[in-house]
């Protein structure tokens, strides 16, 4: 087969998904042991990495891309993957950015010895391309989060006015720090009821996972795209306004107090940087929304 297949990590379930268009005959999802068995992971990550994985099979199938999702079921998921690409004939795969070292080793090693094609595209995961990062740093003598972000704001002209910073200066962090009123009510995250993929995962990592530390039991995030965008859209409406101000505020009643909370959905790419800037920004355009919130 001519063709290159695509290859899709737990972290790398992003729609659009930049491997995959008419040309690529199928998908191979894989449950990869660095994210189900390299450590004892709590048991609430692993029913996120597996809802999130059917979901994200049955999203690509539904689309009409034909999926092979090689489940962890106790390791060697790499070899199977050899396994099943020689006998279909495959020569080449598609892989996003995998942004893990040791990932990218073990594939390096495996194409080698296979004699496939790895194709590497950008991965939607990230704002920057990796040849900026070497350039602005090369040569530093004193590497500063400051200058970076001041770089990015400039480059991504996110928030600039003719080449200025929006509201007069970079930061606000000194306006970040207020305490919560007595008074002040948090309005929760509206977490969305636990569906069917949810429970598959519950059961399988209690079946396959029953030393690891943690419980199943109250796993409450977003596993798919649409209830990812919903949840996003639930934080800019009810919290945003009030993440800046109270950013730095501790509460015994509230651990989540104005914080988005989307931390989980970008690091698989249920949500992307750049979906979440281009909301935010939007939101603020056609609302007030302080800028310490920004």
């Amino acid at each position: 087969m001519d063709r290159p297949a695509a290859l899709i990590f737990p972290h790398q379930l992003f729609s659009p998904h930049p491997c995959l268009d008419r040309d690529v005959p199928e998908a191979f999802i894989v449950e990869e042991d660095r994210f189900f068995s390299a450590f004892a992971f709590h048991k609430k990550k692993l029913v996120f990495h597996r809802a999130s994985l059917l979901a994200f099979r049955d999203r690509l199938e539904e689309e009409g891309c034909p999926v092979t999702l090689i489940t962890h079921d106790g390791g060697g998921t790499m070899e199977r993957l050899a396994d099943l690409v020689r006998d279909r004939n495959i020569m080449g795969l598609r892989v996003a950015e995998i942004c893990d070292t040791l990932l990218e080793q073990q594939i390096a090693g495996m194409a080698a010895r296979e004699g496939w094609e790895i194709e590497t595209l950008p991965s939607p995961g990230f704002l920057t391309p990796g040849p900026f990062i070497r350039k602005f740093f090369t040569g530093a003598t004193h590497y500063s989060m400051t200058a970076f972000y001041r770089e990015q704001r400039k480059r991504l002209d996110i928030l600039m006015e003719e080449g200025k910073p929006a509201g007069g200066k970079w930061t606000f962090d000194t306006e970040n720090r207020k305490p919560l009123p007595k008074d002040f009510t948090v309005k929760k995250p509206a977490f969305p009821q636990e569906n069917r993929y949810v429970r598959e995962a519950r059961a399988s990592v209690d079946a396959d996972f029953p030393d690891n530390p943690g419980s199943t039991t109250g796993f409450s995030y977003p596993v798919t795209h649409g209830d990812s965008a919903a949840f996003l859209e639930d934080f800019l409406a009810r919290r945003f306004g009030c993440f800046g101000p109270y950013e730095d505020a501790i509460s015994r009643q509230d651990p989540y107090i104005c914080h988005s909370l989307l931390s989980p959905l970008l690091h698989p790419g249920l949500l992307t940087p750049g979906q979440v800037v281009g909301r935010a920004l939007a939101y603020a355009a056609d609302h007030e929304v302080p800028v310490n919130s920004l």
